[in-house]
């Protein structure tokens, strides 16, 4: 008995040594031990069996560099230069057959196209189920200490979007209408930046009891950068009412990361129709249609 543990002993201190000569060799060299977390809006944290998750990808200086994937104990593990630039990201998804993985190659940037969802021929998105997104960047220096561990929190990078016409009833009757938001985007960049093919989402509503006209919420990732989305309303027989990139003090519409929103478009006789964005829990939002 003594002797089988002064064994263990005896290997469990000889690889504390390689472990340390090989860093005494490697001054310059950084270990690192990452582990990922799924979290909410508020940073709580939620099981693993909400999403599936990807392997972590790094960049070294916004250009990719290597795959890492998940070690029996669930971490991930790697070294690099102290000095380098380093990005770590990862990435999750509920429902993994609604998009597609781009897997990087050697020297690919990080701005390029990581998650895209797989869309229509006419270019109608469908919603994206949760998609969780996060980030580490660090840079190395000679002061740090050779081990470090970083914990990747990973929140759903989706926005939420409706609309809601005020006085459509009013101005131009009863009937079908049916609003189309273009210009969002289908994917996500390995930097976590909005990317991919334009798409369109198509609205349909009711109208409440005071006439006003209101569509459901979809699912969306954020505008691109720069980039502005045009809100469309058409009557039943495809006349177009309404077609706005910009607000009524003229500022872009734009959808942000995890927006909560809901497009007032004012089509009272008192004015000419305009739109504004204003978050979700300020606008009425009835329950009853008529």
């Amino acid at each position: 008995m003594r002797n089988g543990i002064k064994i263990i002993l005896t290997g469990l201190l000889l690889s504390m040594i390689m472990a340390s000569c090989i860093y005494d060799e490697y001054p310059d060299r950084k270990q690192c031990d990452l582990s990922l977390n799924i979290v909410d809006s508020t940073g709580a944290l939620l099981p693993n069996s909400v999403a599936h998750k990807y392997d972590v990808y790094w960049f070294v200086n916004g250009i990719y560099k290597q795959t890492i994937s998940a070690e029996d104990d669930g971490l991930y593990r790697l070294s690099f230069s102290k000095g380098d630039r380093i990005t770590f990201v990862a990435i999750a998804a509920k429902d993994t057959a609604a998009c597609k993985m781009n897997v990087p190659s050697v020297g690919e940037s990080i701005k390029n196209v990581w998650l895209q969802l797989k869309i229509s021929s006419n270019n109608i998105s469908p919603q994206p189920s949760a998609i969780y997104y996060g980030s580490i960047d660090t840079t190395a220096t000679a002061s740090d200490p050779i081990n470090n561990r970083y914990v990747i929190s990973m929140k759903d990078v989706r926005s939420r979007i409706s609309v809601r016409v005020n006085g459509l009833k009013e101005r131009f009757g009863d009937g079908n209408y049916r609003i189309v938001v273009e210009g969002l985007r289908s994917g996500i960049a390995y930097d976590g930046s909005t990317s991919g093919e334009l798409i369109n989402y198509e609205f349909t509503g009711k109208f409440d009891s005071e006439g006003n006209y209101v569509t459901g919420n979809a699912m969306v990732f954020a505008s691109g950068s720069d980039e502005r989305v045009r809100v469309r309303v058409y009557k039943q027989d495809g006349g177009l009412l309404f077609d706005r990139d910009v607000d009524e003090d003229n500022k872009p519409l734009i959808v942000n990361k995890r927006d909560n929103i809901v497009f007032v478009i004012n089509a009272s006789y008192s004015t000419g129709m305009t739109i504004r964005i204003v978050p979700w829990d300020e606008v009425p939002n009835p329950s009853e249609f008529q």
